[in-house]
């Protein structure tokens, strides 16, 4: 009985190491990196450096043209999920195109920012379990969330 169990683990090893390799195979679209982005909300906006700095380490990987790909985003399955979640984050909000949303889709995009930040949901749980820049304490997420509304009421007053 030992032996036969013996056998069929390393069958199923051997299958799933196959099944690792032929993934690797299988292309995936990964979302360009566009280093000068003329119209970027870091370049454009006046921030305290600390929030700047919030935003490019927790927020900019995947909601700006500026990704900064893992070694783990060259290995299927996380390059799909990655790819999938960077393209879907620049959906939502892409800080590279910033100058060129109306003040609408801006004050919009500060109003989901307090929302998400205040909330826990950004960035999202998993993110900064990789990249530990990117945790944010609850006082980091006040300054963020408080300085995305100051923000977002300066927007709206202006001509």
């Amino acid at each position: 009985m030992k032996k036969r169990n013996r056998k069929l683990w390393r069958y199923l090893f051997g299958t799933l190491i196959v099944l690792f390799v032929v993934i690797q195979f299988i292309p995936v679209h990964k979302p360009k990196v566009i280093k000068d982005n003329p119209n970027d909300f870091l370049l454009n906006t006046k921030m305290p450096a600390h929030v700047a700095s919030m935003f490019q380490e927790s927020c900019y990987d995947c909601h700006s043209n500026q990704t900064k790909y893992p070694w783990y985003a060259r290995i299927a399955p996380s390059s799909w999920l990655l790819a999938s979640d960077v393209t879907e984050g620049r959906a939502h909000v892409n800080f590279s195109n910033w100058t060129k949303m109306s003040k609408a889709q801006q004050i919009a995009a500060l109003s989901d920012i307090a929302s998400e930040v205040k909330s826990g949901d950004m960035p999202f749980w998993a993110y900064p379990i990789m990249h530990p820049k990117a945790r944010m304490s609850k006082a980091d997420r006040k300054e963020l969330v408080d300085w995305a509304q100051k923000y977002q009421n300066e927007i709206f007053y202006s001509k």
